[in-house]
């Protein structure tokens, strides 16, 4: 099997490696007799997951409000590169731009609370996930988080069971993060992580996506 979930043809068993995924399908007779097993490698697994988050970086932003637009609703926007540079960007936060606002005590995804365009002010630092051109900094934006939050992508260096500390090493600048985690603030989607989503609401917060994979991560840092 490939990750696009298409059949590779037969597969060796002796390749078989740690970390490969199987799924063993048994037979209607004999409850323990394989009929058929699937394997799914990996390495492919992981070159897949970096492809997907790859993409997500990609269409996000972080950056300082420097310009707002009521009539048409767009964002100029300072953001901030790796390695200390930034550049200029315009988001579109029209409707359906989802807006969410984190107090400087939030820990978790949950804890956001629906906002909305009126509550944007020069000088804030905002999270913007949506939708690139190939060729532009401007962005499409289908949520914008306020209140200092943004979004770390990387993989996973090491893990500290006892501290709960997970070093990531973050996507795209390299540099080496070390995250105080919580245990209800980490999810798991694999390994499909583009379709397999878990969410979150209550009765003052919206929804908000939250990734994770073997891996790969994704967390909330301010």
């Amino acid at each position: 099997m490939t990750v696009e979930r298409k059949p590779a043809g037969e597969f060796d068993p002796k390749k078989l490696q740690a970390g490969d995924r199987l799924c063993v399908q048994l037979t209607a007779t004999q409850a323990q007799t394989a009929a058929q097993v699937l394997v799914m490698k990996r390495l492919e697994i992981q070159q897949h997951q970096k492809q997907v988050f790859s993409t997500w970086a990609r269409n996000s932003a972080f950056g300082v409000v420097t310009g707002l637009n009521p009539e048409n609703q767009t964002i100029r926007l300072k953001e901030e590169l790796a390695g200390g540079a930034s550049q200029q960007a315009t988001v579109d936060a029209s409707d359906p731009a989802m807006f969410l606002h984190y107090s400087s005590q939030a820990q978790v995804g949950k804890e956001g609370v629906a906002s909305a365009w009126a509550r944007l002010k020069i000088g804030d630092r905002v999270y913007v996930q949506g939708r690139r051109a190939a060729v532009s900094p401007d962005i499409r934006a289908a949520v914008i988080i306020m209140g200092g939050i943004r979004g770390v992508i990387g993989t996973i260096i090491s893990m500290n069971g006892l501290g709960e500390v997970v070093e990531l090493r973050e996507l795209g600048s390299g540099n080496s993060l070390a995250v105080q985690t919580r245990r209800d603030a980490i999810f798991r989607a694999s390994p499909f992580v583009e379709s397999a989503v878990a969410r979150e609401q209550s009765a003052s917060s919206v929804p908000w996506d939250q990734r994770a994979a073997p891996q790969c991560s994704s967390v909330l840092v301010h």
